[in-house]
């Protein structure tokens, strides 16, 4: 059967009709692009155009939405969404493909992304009604936050709550410093800052960056919660019943007490002998103007331990980063 055009733009019928419809639907050849053209319930279905690709939709063109197309050519299955190209496997863009089981090479059940070419590629992911890339898979394994932000050495990544991208972070407990008095110091009934410390290397060795220290007052090597504890031991012969011991956050050169503890002694002979603690924790969001230092008072004079050895530390002040500001 030859169904001949009237010229080289014409067309090509074969009509399928009933009584209530005379076209239907038909085979069209158009002879202008040479695509050939299937029409079912009197809307395009299907189109093959000249260069073999095929296109199933309303429109019949290829990369347009709703519709999808193959194209032989290069392998690739392309879904018009939104007009957009989306490949399943394109010469020059990716393979999605599932495993092959347990005759291949990989895995059934198993989907698989990955870079189409001869160079290395990274892999993307785009996401939201603004698209915007949210992560990338360098070719070398690294994973890129909001674009090509791979983070630093030793960095972890961490939740920001719903609705916020996840980031790069500083892992807690990275740093711990211990610090401890270099010399007894006599307390009295008027509340004084301790001003002699040294670091207790000897005892516990620092672990991450190291806190600074000068004439009492302490500095943050970097922002982040901090678990601040302060460790005393007095010891003396006199009739102290009441010790107290206090940690101050110091903020632009501005003292404000935020932990405290007030104890009594407890005796043994004439000679009597009290350890305790008080514990604060700090958000230090500048290390320049958040600051740390400490106090001591008893109801009458009495002696605040520094030790008996390098190794053994009687008052000491403890700094632990527990997380990010």
């Amino acid at each position: 059967v030859d169904i001949k055009a009237g010229s080289s733009s014409g067309n090509s019928y074969l009509t399928f009709s009933d009584t209530d419809a005379s076209e239907v639907g038909h085979l069209n050849y158009e002879h202008a692009d040479n695509s050939l053209r299937v029409i079912v319930n009197s809307n395009e279905r299907l189109r093959i155009t000249s260069d073999g690709v095929i296109v199933f939709g309303s429109s019949g063109a290829p990369y347009n939405s709703n519709t999808v197309s193959i194209h032989p050519s290069d392998g690739m299955i392309n879904f018009g969404m939104d007009g957009r190209s989306s490949y399943v496997t394109s010469e020059n863009s990716c393979y999605i493909y599932s495993g092959e089981g347990a005759s291949g090479t990989t895995l059934a059940g198993e989907l698989y992304l990955q870079s189409r070419s001869n160079v290395d590629r990274d892999i993307v992911f785009v996401t939201g009604s603004t698209p915007a890339e949210r992560l990338r898979v360098h070719s070398s394994g690294a994973l890129g936050i909001a674009g090509k932000n791979y983070g630093t050495s030793g960095q972890v990544l961490m939740s920001q709550g719903t609705g916020s991208a996840i980031q790069w972070a500083s892992p807690a407990y990275i740093i711990h410093d211990v610090w401890a008095l270099s010399s007894s110091m006599t307390t009295t009934s008027t509340e004084t800052k301790v001003t002699t410390w040294s670091r207790a290397n000897a005892y516990s060795a620092t672990i991450g960056s190291a806190m600074t220290e000068s004439s009492g007052i302490f500095t943050f090597p970097e922002t982040g919660k901090y678990k601040v504890v302060f460790d005393v031991y007095y010891q003396t012969a006199n009739s102290s019943r009441f010790i107290s011991h206090r940690i101050y956050k110091v903020i632009s050169a501005t003292s404000t007490r935020i932990a405290q503890k007030l104890t009594s002694v407890n005796t043994a002979g004439s000679q009597w002998y009290q350890s305790d603690k008080v514990e604060a924790y700090f958000d230090v969001t500048n290390v320049s103007t958040h600051k740390i230092e400490f106090t001591v008072s008893t109801e009458n004079a009495s002696t605040l331990g520094s030790g008996h050895s390098s190794s053994l530390i009687q008052t000491a002040a403890y700094f632990t980063k527990i997380g990010d500001t």
